[in-house]
């Protein structure tokens, strides 16, 4: 390991290590994306249970939250949109 950045200083280290780093920052992002489908669905004042609230927070699939971020201003419950 590198002492000054903390990144491996072999090819093999450094290919895992910059893995981990990408996947890190994919579910930080989905995690954001999932936060902001709940931020939409609070502002619009619709009614979320916390069944739902775990769903969509705890959800991890990029395609789904994308659907969801995409559908969330026209739905008119969350049923709708979780369907």
């Amino acid at each position: 390991m590198s002492i000054a950045t903390g990144r491996p200083l072999s090819d093999f280290g450094r290919r895992h290590y910059d893995d981990g780093v990408a996947q890190g920052e994919a579910q930080g992002e989905a995690r954001g994306e999932a936060l902001a489908v709940l931020k939409v669905l609070d502002a619009r004042g619709i009614e979320i249970s916390d069944a739902a609230r775990a769903q969509i927070a705890e959800c991890t699939a990029v395609d789904q939250i994308d659907l969801w971020l995409r559908r969330v201003a026209t739905v008119a419950s969350v049923e709708e949109l979780l369907a």
